[in-house]
């Protein structure tokens, strides 16, 4: 498999340039997302979904902080990955992300197709139902980490300070342990394969019954249930690849793993990932009209204050312009 010594330097400019931009697009894009619902309350939609909508674009935050990190890790040549502790953050925002993402997706999911079985239900429900949702992932990925450092801790003497042999920079930008156990390889087989399966079929199956019934919706409720739509085949999209890696991964053995072509196909669906966290915010822009507008409001206020400010400049030099010409004659 291609390590970091094999990768040239315009392959890592490459990966830097398209990495950073990713990351910068999905700080800013979702920075402006909660914004514009928490401070302007600028998405106008059913209160459950807003309250999902803020908490997916928090978890894409947390993603654009791991893309820093890899980008830290390419710039430096592997130099960050000198401490265990710059590995274990890695790895742990990794699996975070992962399943906030997944979590939220599938809650958005489910809150649409409840709604159009039982409309009149949907009307009752209160932001404190969504936090209620939302809190259960949060919780879960504190206790997921919990459990990863005690596998992993158990590898070694018990000495979390003796952690870092265990780890090994891969891939250009991965740290990645090199050695297990049979629980470690269960519960990262159950995170990384058994969850996104689950949750890819659920999130299929709901989406696809949604689009049969689009037409029945009206008003808010259409645009939310577009929304869902669309980000949800973003979603599917861009992590099928990324979970057919590992599907390769358990059943190949170690000698094509060690292939230059299975580390470019793991690449390219790592940062097709990536390309889904920036792609969120775009999609509340063509499909939130309140959004939208908010947006468009929002430019509309910086223009004309550039344009004053210009306009004024340019004022003041014809004048002094003309004022030094009047006095050289």
């Amino acid at each position: 498999m291609t390590t970091y010594n094999e990768c040239s330097e315009i392959e890592r400019y490459l990966l830097v340039l398209w990495t950073g931009s990713a990351s910068l697009i999905n700080f800013l894009g979702n920075t402006l997302v909660l914004i514009a619902t928490i401070r302007y309350h600028a998405i106008r939609l059913d209160k459950v979904s807003v309250v999902l909508i803020k908490n997916l674009a928090a978890a894409d935050l947390l993603h654009a902080l791991y893309g820093i990190m890899i980008v830290v890790g390419l710039v430096t040549k592997g130099a960050s990955y000198t401490s265990w502790y710059w590995c274990w953050t890695e790895k742990c925002l990794a699996y975070s992300c992962g399943v906030l993402d997944i979590w939220m997706m599938c809650s958005l999911s489910i809150s649409k197709l409840s709604t159009l079985l039982n409309p009149l239900g949907a009307l009752l429900r209160t932001t404190q139902l969504g936090l209620g949702i939302v809190i259960i992932p949060w919780v879960g990925v504190v206790l997921l980490n919990v459990v990863y450092i005690s596998l992993v801790v158990q590898l070694t003497d018990g000495t979390i300070s003796d952690l870092y042999p265990y780890f090994h920079y891969i891939e250009t930008h991965q740290c990645k342990l090199y050695k297990s156990s049979p629980s470690l390889d269960t519960f990262l087989s159950i995170l990384k394969i058994g969850i996104p399966a689950v949750a890819m079929v659920i999130i299929v199956t709901t989406t696809s019954w949604l689009l049969c019934h689009l037409h029945k919706v009206r008003g808010l409720q259409k645009q939310s249930l577009q929304t869902v739509l669309v980000v949800s085949t973003v979603f599917v999209v861009s992590y099928t690849p990324y979970g057919i890696y590992h599907l390769l991964r358990q059943a190949l053995p170690i000698s094509s793993q060690r292939t230059d072509w299975f580390g470019q196909f793991h690449r390219a669906a790592v940062y097709l990932v990536y390309c889904n966290f920036a792609a969120n915010p775009f999609i509340y822009y063509r499909t939130i009209s309140s959004f939208n507008k908010w947006c468009r409001m929002r430019r509309a206020m910086i223009g004309p204050t550039y344009g004053r400010q210009e306009s004024n400049s340019t004022v003041n030099s014809t004048y002094n312009h003309t004022v030094v010409s009047t006095t050289g004659v």
